[in-house]
């Protein structure tokens, strides 16, 4: 079904997620802020007066799968939006619990990261820079339920940020490039940067 979805093209409300530059190290530099990542799954939420959708990295539908989370986005104070992020169980030490995230209560209980805001009541925000899309996802959020939760994103140098979340026994980093515009696909603009012990792919 996923092949033959891919052929007749993305379902409406999907945009086709930013896909980070895999490197060793973060960037160097006061030019990019860099964000944990969990290692959970990537997801583009979008919500309408249809009601909640959401999508893997792929467009494969699972909006039954993550109830929590499509429960949260329903509640956000928007007519319309579209956010990319990443579905997480997190344990009480704040270490993401993979496997329980790939069973169905876990899926259920996950709770959904969000870095980015695509759209906004129509209004397609990608063209804005990194900080701007941030501020008004911050906004968003502020008065949301913990279902949907903002990334953290830290202005230090990369390097020392990757070191503090390797040690905390998560995954690794993403950087983003302070003034860049969200891209579909590849894009230099975000650099991963995982933990010796990460093996899965954002």
């Amino acid at each position: 079904m996923g092949h033959l979805a891919s052929r007749r093209g993305p379902p409406p409300g999907f945009i086709v997620p930013c896909q980070p530059e895999l490197r060793k190290q973060p960037p160097h530099g006061s030019g990019w802020i860099h964000e944990i990542k969990y290692g959970g799954h990537r997801l583009i939420a979008y919500e309408s007066p249809s009601g909640p959708c959401l999508w893997t990295r792929s467009a494969i539908e699972c909006t039954g799968r993550f109830n929590r989370i499509s429960r949260g986005l329903a509640g956000l104070q928007a007519v319309s939006l579209t956010l990319d992020g990443e579905a997480v169980v997190l344990r009480d030490n704040g270490q993401a619990d993979s496997h329980r995230l790939r069973s169905r209560e876990g899926a259920a209980e996950a709770v959904m990261v969000a870095f980015d805001i695509l759209t906004l009541n129509g209004e397609d925000l990608r063209s804005r820079p990194i900080e701007d899309r941030r501020t008004l996802l911050g906004e968003l959020l502020a008065a949301a339920s913990d279902d949907i939760v903002l990334a953290e994103a830290f202005a230090r140098e990369g390097a020392v940020v990757l070191e503090h979340v390797c040690a905390l026994g998560l995954q690794g980093t993403v950087s983003k490039r302070l003034g860049s515009p969200y891209t579909s696909g590849p894009s230099g603009d975000w650099i991963e940067a995982r933990c010796r012990a990460a093996r899965a792919p954002f």
